[in-house]
């Protein structure tokens, strides 16, 4: 399966429940853009499907470890995926 599906059904299960489109949405630009960025520092050249699949990861990633409770933002997790996958 893509990662695109993967991503798809990851949303349908857990973050569709906890978040709305908008929300999901806005999630997903923000991490396109940081993604983008550290790909730049990193002179590293992604067609923007594959940085949206390295982005996309990155949310899941930090999903299955956020924990609210221990009062980090979410998107600091998804940086933190994001640095260590590039």
């Amino acid at each position: 399966p893509s990662v695109a599906n993967l991503f798809e059904a990851f949303m349908s299960n857990y973050i569709k429940n906890h978040l709305n489109s908008e929300q999901i949405q806005e999630i997903r630009e923000y991490t396109f853009k940081m993604a983008k960025g550290l790909l730049r520092r990193w002179s590293i050249y992604m067609e923007d499907t594959e940085t949206q699949s390295l982005a996309d990861l990155a949310i899941c990633e930090a999903n299955l470890h956020f924990r609210p409770s221990k009062g980090a933002a979410f998107t600091s997790f998804v940086f933190f995926y994001l640095n260590i996958d590039g």
